[in-house]
């Protein structure tokens, strides 16, 4: 494989990854929406395939700190009020508990 097939399959992966469409990617990446069709056609520059490589490492980034920040530590349940302190259970009439 070139370069240039392995970045887009890298690409491709990506894309795959975070479900944004080629043309998003491109202008998000690179401020080009034809950015993709401009690669594979073999027609872009090397400092834009480092701003797109660039991006796709810090999308990666974001979204693992995004995931460690809201994930619960191991054994605990995760509550958005902290955890219960209060007694839940319920009497009906006629029952003590």
């Amino acid at each position: 494989m070139n370069l240039t097939s392995d970045l887009l399959a890298e690409i491709d992966s990506f894309l795959a990854e975070s479900g944004m469409a080629a043309s998003t990617f491109g202008q998000r990446a690179v401020r080009d929406w034809r950015f993709v069709e401009r690669l594979r056609d073999g027609r872009v520059t090397v400092s834009l395939v480092e701003r797109a490589q660039s991006y796709m490492a810090d999308w990666r980034q974001r979204k693992a700190a995004a995931a460690d920040a809201v994930a619960p530590a191991p054994g605990q349940v995760p509550s958005a009020e902290g955890p219960l302190t209060e007694d839940l259970t319920v009497e009906t009439e006629g029952e003590a508990a």
